[in-house]
């Protein structure tokens, strides 16, 4: 019996290792681009800005509404090499679920800003 305990709380610590390793948050990892509006109940508001050819290291996503204040383009890898363009426009909106690792880079001629509302996984 104590050597399942064992298995279990070993299992347990990888596992909260590699979930640490893998979530990479947008503001500690690209704290110039990303501005902390407001930190309130495990909600968090979120000032993106992406200058033209300016990048935004890898980082992951919990649940989120954005808002776009200045559109553009914007060009999203994945580590296995996946890419997609995402075309922002003004005023557009959009809500998503968790977004594994990624970097973004801004491949337009604008300045890119977003406003992102991180949504807490239990409520």
């Amino acid at each position: 019996m104590k050597l399942y305990l064992k298995i279990a709380l070993i299992t347990f610590g990888l596992l909260l290792v590699l979930e640490n390793e893998q979530s990479q948050d947008l503001l500690k990892t690209n704290p110039t681009e990303t501005q902390l509006l407001q930190d309130t109940a495990g909600v968090r508001v979120l000032l993106i800005s992406v200058p033209p050819g300016g990048t935004l290291n890898n980082h992951t996503h919990i649940g989120f509404i954005a808002y776009i204040i200045e559109g553009g383009t914007l060009e999203e890898t994945f580590p296995d090499g996946t890419k997609y363009n995402a075309e922002l426009s003004m005023g557009m909106n959009m809500k998503s679920g968790p977004i594994g690792v990624h970097a973004d880079k801004n491949i337009g001629n604008t300045t890119v800003k977003i406003l992102l509302i991180e949504l807490p996984q239990k409520m």
